[in-house]
């Protein structure tokens, strides 16, 4: 039998998502502390994506913020400082997700990257500083959740 999920709007404080695979819960608490997870900035030059990216994390419980580019995204730190966790798509125009999450890493360290792509041109990921968490597309919320609370 199908039921309607219940939506709730919580604090800040007790939002923590569920093991991967687990049916979200309101008021299921993950036994790891480092899982709280409070607000997210989606990023993806594809509108379709980034909107399904969106109603995914939200009906985990997330806030998310959307993003259409890496110019938008950086505009969205400076007007979101309760952002947690950037998962952001790799190829975009101007400021790709690699670019992104180096930035992010060096302005906002606490943030969280998680990086995501359907291809990806190998010169991009040459001599990178420092490699990232990535899911391949397509995703599953699980991975990304997953990876998110990692």
């Amino acid at each position: 039998m199908y039921r309607t999920p219940v939506r709730r709007r919580f604090s800040t404080d007790d939002r923590r998502l569920p093991p991967p695979g687990t049916p979200a819960e309101p008021d299921a608490v993950a036994s790891d502390p480092g899982a709280l997870l409070r607000k997210v900035l989606v990023v993806d030059d594809q509108h379709d994506l980034a909107e399904l990216a969106e109603a995914l994390l939200s009906s985990h419980g997330l806030d998310v913020v959307v993003a259409h580019s890496g110019e938008e995204a950086l505009q969205a730190l400076q007007d979101n400082t309760d952002i947690d966790a950037l998962f952001s798509d790799i190829m975009m125009p101007g400021i790709n997700g690699l670019d992104l999450a180096d930035l992010v890493d060096e302005r906002y360290p606490h943030i969280k990257v998680v990086l995501t792509s359907g291809y990806t041109l190998p010169s991009l990921l040459a001599d990178r500083r420092k490699r990232y968490l990535f899911a391949p597309k397509p995703y599953n919320i699980a991975t990304i959740l997953g990876l998110l609370r990692c």
